[in-house]
């Protein structure tokens, strides 16, 4: 065997080697960018048809919806779905100058969002959709939770107290959800229940 043949039989098996890495780790890459993409896709869906419900009620009409969630991961857990009205000084600047419902990806835990957080999570990270009705209210329960130190731990962390409060946005969960959605002369009030 010639020193020439040697070197080309490791060439080819070496280019084989790493144009095989490229292909899994490109595949690799395309699976996890479907499994993020999913929650976006999830999130404009549950809007396009929590808005195509909302436009067909009428005034002084009451409807209940079950709506998907995008909660495919662990990571998905934070959205939640909020609005405001066209008057309303803190939305957001994609809402411009008319009343929107948005599916935000980032709340916190513990409630009691600032308006000015909110808005700037939805901003950065929400999908909305356009509504011509004045006011939009949007009414989530939410656990209430403080900062405190567990024990001797000198580290403060978040605890639940196990009571609840009414806030202006529904935390999203896994699955199904059911909203009711009511439309008055006023505008239109979104609750989960």
């Amino acid at each position: 065997m010639r020193k020439g043949d040697l070197l080309t039989d490791n060439f080819l098996e070496i280019l084989l080697a790493v144009i095989g890495l490229v292909l899994v780790g490109y595949v690799a890459y395309q699976i996890y960018q479907v499994t993020v993409n999913q929650d976006v896709t999830i999130a404009k869906k549950m809007l396009d048809s929590l808005e195509a419900k909302i436009n067909v009620l009428k005034v002084g009409e009451e409807g209940e919806f079950s709506l998907r969630t995008p909660y495919s991961s662990k990571e998905a857990s934070n959205w939640f779905i909020t609005g405001w009205s066209n008057t309303d000084l803190h939305r957001p600047e994609k809402c411009y100058f008319e009343s929107c419902v948005c599916a935000c990806r980032g709340i916190g835990n513990g409630g009691g969002w600032e308006d000015n957080l909110r808005t700037r999570t939805c901003q950065e990270s929400g999908y909305c959709r356009f509504f011509d009705d004045s006011l939009i209210v949007v009414k989530g329960i939410d656990e209430v939770s403080i900062i405190g130190n567990v024990g001797t731990d000198p580290i403060p962390t978040l605890q639940k107290t196990g009571q609840t409060k009414e806030e202006p946005y529904i935390r999203l969960q896994q699955g199904l959800m059911l909203f009711k959605v009511s439309k008055t002369t006023e505008g239109v009030t979104i609750r989960s229940t």
